[in-house]
């Protein structure tokens, strides 16, 4: 049967206020602590919001520690503002209450006025792509100051790139993908690549737009390089978010396009000579391009084409070419 990994916030920081009618989410929230692995296992692609007797679910700590197993059931979800439309699912074990899966970033120590609540059940791919170690938040960025969450990654701080050390960030921005795109276009689509030990069993989801980074000697014959850069719509399937909702992508700029480390995996930062900057709204190139100097002329690594990488990975190669920190 398949089995689905999503993470969830703890109900010890997120919680319902009756008074107030909103969920408060704790000041003290620290995401390395404060979340749950939630593993299913079933023998179809649905959750079914009241269970049924192949939906399994095994719930860890960040440490790994088996906190629960059980029947797994999403008995209701909350409608919220922030101030956009956004949904908290609750999760449960046999019956018993651990967290919520949000649908958008949750900020510590605000509060979420409740719109509306209802049961409703989805497809297991919602609750991986809704997961809170998404691209936008707690994605871990490499810093010479240990690992960032990529939402606290500010100018000037220095990331880890694997071609010049730590370099200064240029410019950071939080892009809001409407939904009207989303339907035209699976570019902003989010896309899961797959763990490996070398990642320490973290995966990485960006924009189906993205490109990471591959190694194998097939590139040189080709490229005349065995590095380069590929889509990671072309590495996994990208999935439609939910009906209705944005999607919220976190950007990295560095004074040049480089290779930086983002939750284990080598990925891209962002390149202002390509065709992703240019979708972005024209006061964020505006502000970017402000900062970003002539170190945007060529990327980091040739950009495998679309008709190349099908060549490819009819090899099978795709996990072994794929770069771990």
């Amino acid at each position: 049967m398949p089995t689905y990994s999503f993470y969830i916030i703890s109900n010890a920081v997120l919680s319902y206020n009756g008074a107030t009618g909103e969920f408060d989410l704790s000041a003290n929230y620290d995401h390395t602590a404060h979340r749950l692995r939630v593993d299913v296992t079933d023998d179809d692609t649905f959750m079914d919001a009241t269970g049924d007797s192949n939906q399994t679910a095994m719930i860890y700590d960040m440490d790994g520690n088996l906190v629960d197993s059980g029947l797994i059931t999403v008995p209701y979800f909350a409608e919220i503002s922030t101030p956009d439309t956004e949904y908290l699912d609750r999760i449960e074990v046999d019956g018993i209450h651990y967290g919520y899966l949000p649908s958008t970033d949750l900020t510590s120590g605000e509060s979420y006025p409740v719109t509306d609540s209802g049961n409703l059940g989805f497809d297991h791919t919602y609750f991986e792509d809704n997961s809170v170690p998404c691209f936008a938040p707690d994605t871990l960025i490499s810093t010479d100051r240990g690992e960032v969450p990529v939402q606290q990654i500010k100018h000037g701080d220095c990331v880890l790139t694997l071609d010049h050390g730590y370099q200064p960030v240029a410019w950071v921005g939080r892009w809001r993908v409407p939904w009207p795109i989303l339907l035209t276009s699976s570019r902003h689509w989010p896309v899961t690549i797959a763990t490996s030990g070398r990642s320490n069993g973290r995966t990485l989801t960006v924009s189906a737009a993205h490109q990471v980074l591959l190694r194998d000697p097939w590139f040189d014959l080709h490229n005349g390089t065995h590095e380069v850069l590929c889509r990671s719509g072309l590495l996994a399937q990208p999935h439609l978010p939910m009906l209705g909702k944005a999607m919220i992508w976190h950007l990295i700029l560095l004074p040049q396009h480089e290779i930086i480390c983002a939750n284990g995996h080598w990925t891209e930062s962002l390149f202002a000579g390509g065709t992703l900057f240019s979708e972005l709204t024209q006061q964020m190139q505006l502000e970017a391009r402000a900062h970003c100097g002539d170190g945007h002329r060529y990327p980091a690594r040739p950009i495998l084409h679309g008709y190349e990488a099908k060549v490819f990975f009819a090899k099978g190669a795709t996990t072994r070419a794929h770069c771990y920190a």
